[in-house]
């Protein structure tokens, strides 16, 4: 059976332990906080030492690990056994893995994560039938919206709609990065029950993710040395490139979705609604939209995508992979070349 995230929490709920369970999916942070949930109802400080291993697929044998599922538990009703990564298994191993789950041990629950679900697997399959499969897809605007307000209201605390869009505009939709902005949130909140848009803000603006944010920002702003001073700072901090990407890409995407929606005749303020683009956060949107067309921006994606290319293969090094994108989107490459030619 195939169930998602909040399905799982309920099943934990109730009390339901199947002796296999498959963790699959990109978001990670629910693989991990599925991990966390199942490991809390079966087992305690006391108990969890000898009760409880972890694999990497890759550097255990199946046969340990039926072993170990066969061994009985110590001062607990079931040992847990996690082995992640199951992507890494070939066909044979996958095979032995069946075979156990012909006839599981009762004493054991087997937790096993990967990176997608193939209906065509066999090992997969046979999961679905006698455990769960437990979905850990990316989720969308709306179920992180919903995933924002209950994070928050386990904290004994309410966030407006639009201090939840906000802190999604500015952190991105990884649940990770999402978690430590909403404890950083509450901890410097720890008396105020109801979290706005400007208490988002004001300590959004403090943190590396504010920084890609604004180097997003500024880069059409002819401010070449501070873009560049700011992302040596981020890889100083040992931000992930991909992210940095990720957030100059995004922010082409929504001059060119802007650009279409003032094709249909929407003003600033709809467009503003429906790209939640917040004019006390980035006062500079606009301005910035009037100065391309589509076909420049279209260009300066494929800019980004040859960035991405080079990083993936090594052809440059992130740092300089994005400082030749920076330089090629505010023209500086092109005026050093005219320059050379002089």
């Amino acid at each position: 059976m195939t169930i998602n995230y909040t399905q799982f929490l309920q099943h934990l709920k109730e009390n339901k332990i199947s002796p296999v369970y498959l963790f699959s999916g990109e978001e990670n942070y629910l693989k991990q906080e599925a991990l966390k949930k199942i490991e809390r109802t079966l087992l305690n400080a006391e108990n969890k030492e000898l009760n409880y291993n972890s694999y990497s697929a890759s550097d255990i044998p199946p046969k340990v690990i039926i072993d170990t599922l066969a061994t009985v538990p110590f001062l607990a009703e079931k040992r847990l056994i996690v082995v992640e990564n199951i992507d890494d298994w070939k066909e044979k191993d996958e095979q032995q893995i069946i075979n156990y789950l012909d006839k599981p041990s009762l004493n054991s629950c087997l937790v096993l994560t990967n990176r997608r679900v193939d209906s065509k697997n066999l090992l997969h399959t046979k999961i679905n039938q006698v455990g769960l499969i437990v979905n850990c897809k990316n989720l969308n605007e709306g179920e992180i919206l919903f995933w924002i307000r209950k994070r928050f209201s386990s904290e004994e605390k309410t966030i407006s709609t639009p201090a939840a869009q906000l802190l999604l505009e500015l952190t991105g939709n990884n649940l990770s990065n999402l978690n430590n902005e909403i404890d950083k949130i509450c901890l410097y909140n720890k008396e105020k029950r109801e979290i706005n848009e400007k208490i988002v803000f004001s300590l959004s603006a403090e943190g590396r993710i504010y920084q890609i944010n604004e180097l997003a920002k500024i880069l059409y702003e002819n401010k070449l040395e501070q873009t560049l001073k700011i992302l040596n700072n981020l890889f100083i901090e040992n931000e992930r490139p991909e992210i940095i990407l990720g957030a100059i890409s995004r922010r082409i995407r929504q001059f060119i979705y802007a650009l279409s929606f003032k094709e249909q005749e929407l003003s600033d303020e709809e467009i503003s609604t429906k790209l939640r683009i917040y004019k006390s956060y980035d006062p500079l949107f606009f301005k910035q939209v009037r100065k391309f067309d589509k076909k420049i921006l279209v260009r300066f994606l494929e800019y980004c995508q040859q960035a991405d290319y080079e990083m993936k293969t090594g052809k440059k090094t992130a740092q300089i992979a994005l400082e030749n994108l920076i330089f090629r989107l505010t023209g500086t490459e092109e005026r050093i070349v005219s320059m050379g030619k002089t």
